[in-house]
């Protein structure tokens, strides 16, 4: 099941609901370099050049939405999965920041949280940001009076 925050990896190996792509320079994972999607008009632009496929215009609202067929999908990234993972081998300082913020919301449980973004990708730098990510209504309620 795909939740908001989730990323998903096509088999054409563009990561999409576009934040990265496959790019000369850019941030590395491995052999690959991806560059980081600015807006949301630099995503629908890219999208509309490169994989129009993926732009589906909504009956409902009128409006441009991007959309990745099932088919499409190569591999799909959780955030709790991620978390689970640093807290079993936290690699860098980020990572090991990661545990330290997970642990301050420490009553919610650990499936019900989970780290998104360029963390989750392993496309991280060390001054990059942490997506934290709290599921389900009342634990974010409680994470927000935290």
């Amino acid at each position: 099941m795909l939740r908001i925050r989730d990323f998903i990896e096509t088999k054409d190996r563009h990561l999409a609901f576009l934040r990265y792509y496959p790019s000369k320079g850019g941030r590395r994972r491995g052999k690959e370099t991806f560059k980081k999607v600015a807006s949301t008009q630099e995503s629908f632009e890219f999208l509309e050049k490169n994989f129009p496929e993926y732009i589906l215009l909504s009956e409902v609202t009128n409006s441009k939405l991007q959309c990745v067929p099932k088919e499409k999908i190569f591999k799909i990234y959780y955030p709790p999965e991620k978390l689970k993972e640093i807290y079993e081998k936290p690699g860098d300082t980020l990572e090991q920041k990661v545990v330290a913020l997970s642990e301050l919301f420490s009553e919610i449980p650990k499936d019900k949280k989970g780290v998104s973004g360029s963390i989750l990708l392993n496309l991280h730098e060390k001054n990059s940001d942490i997506d934290f990510v709290v599921y389900g209504t009342k634990n974010h309620e409680n994470a927000r009076d935290f």
